[in-house]
């Protein structure tokens, strides 16, 4: 069964030559982000969120409704009816 509260895991989204990783703790249940300008850092060695955390809550939510919308597909949520 998907859960909306399921979106655990790493995952990652691209957005203008920036990326941001989410980091999932699954011994803690923490969630973190990185956010990587790659274009200037191809090696993702400088985090950036805490100096953009405007671009990280842009691409947060850009992320989670995306998560959220495949967790709608594999419920077979976002069809007109679903097969049986």
């Amino acid at each position: 069964v998907f859960s909306d509260r399921g979106l655990i895991g790493n995952a990652a989204w691209i957005d203008k030559g920036y990326k941001l990783h989410r980091r999932w703790d699954s011994t803690t249940d923490e969630i973190s982000y990185e956010l990587y300008d790659l274009e200037a850092d191809a090696t993702e060695a400088h985090d950036l969120a805490d100096a953009m955390p405007d671009r990280v809550a842009t691409m947060q939510q850009q992320l989670e409704v995306w998560q959220r919308s495949i967790v709608r597909s594999l419920k077979g949520e976002d069809y007109g009816s679903r097969v049986e």
